[in-house]
């Protein structure tokens, strides 16, 4: 199967998807390669990481979706925000301004000054959300966002790997369906992950890990054919990125981007807003 072909087997369900969702962004910087860099996670080229911000920009855009870059924010700021279909969790240090635009469209809960949690670190499959305790997530953290999560009808399941300082969930898991995933094969055995249905994801193929799925479609970067033929043969729907720029999105698409708001879930969204008003944080 081509890859033309997979890049137009997820089309019939574009303009449901593209109608539903919104997606929140904010622009690398100088200071976030700098950042990554000081915590030696190697060389980055910012001229390549702008072009692959636009590109993802640009390819959104084609899909008819939405995306609303925020100024005068970091790229960890949204790291610190853990988006559900109705509710956003955010760390006690939250930026005030984010937090105010993720309250115009969730229900917010925060988390106590001694927890936090990196949405790197959370990843959800259906009503399945796997919280990973790493560098980032300790198990404070992960306790309050799996006691919110569960509010609101979510199964969290919190789990260790034992990663190293820079390594987080969505490095080895991604949610593609209800209870199904792309793992990658180091973790394929892992009994944290026995009940999901996997695709197993190749060394070799590990940036599609850094996928996401927005409304039913999971936008995949370009190439990693071996992996798009496993996602055809399962019937995923699934976009690829068609832009070369795009071969590895990790840096602006898994990190700077954000599923927001449902607008065909608006309703409930509003009616558990006025329901859930009263509930108070740990």
């Amino acid at each position: 199967m081509s890859l033309a072909t997979h890049q137009t087997f997820a089309s019939q369900n574009l303009s449901e998807t593209s109608s539903a969702v919104s997606l929140l962004a904010v622009q690398p910087d100088l200071s976030f390669v700098a950042s990554r860099q000081g915590q030696g996670l190697g060389i980055i080229d910012y001229d390549r990481l702008v072009r692959q911000f636009k590109a993802v920009q640009e390819q959104f855009a084609g899909f008819g979706m939405k995306m609303t870059i925020v100024s005068g924010l970091q790229v960890g700021d949204l790291e610190k925000c853990m988006i559900d279909d109705y509710i956003a969790v955010l760390n006690h240090d939250v930026n005030k301004d984010l937090a105010a635009l993720v309250a115009g469209q969730k229900v917010v809960r925060y988390l106590t000054a001694d927890a936090k949690v990196s949405a790197r670190d959370c990843v959800k499959l259906g009503r399945k959300v796997f919280i990973g305790i790493s560098s980032q997530t300790n198990y404070e953290g992960a306790a309050q966002l799996a006691f919110y999560l569960s509010e609101f009808g979510a199964e969290p399941a919190i789990i260790d790997l034992n990663f190293s300082d820079h390594q987080h969930l969505d490095t080895v898991l991604c949610g593609c369906r209800e209870n199904t995933a792309l793992v990658h094969e180091d973790y394929a055995s892992n009994t944290a992950f026995k009940s999901v249905h996997k695709i197993i994801v190749p060394e070799a193929e590990k940036g599609i890990l850094n996928s996401l799925y927005v409304g039913n479609i999971l936008f995949v970067p370009f190439g990693y054919s071996q992996t798009c033929d496993a996602l055809y043969q399962e019937k995923i729907g699934f976009q690829s990125f068609v832009s070369s720029e795009v071969e590895k999105i990790n840096l602006p698409l898994a990190q700077c981007v954000l599923n927001m708001h449902q607008t065909h879930q608006s309703k409930t969204f509003e009616t558990l807003q006025n329901t859930q008003h009263h509930k108070v944080a740990l």
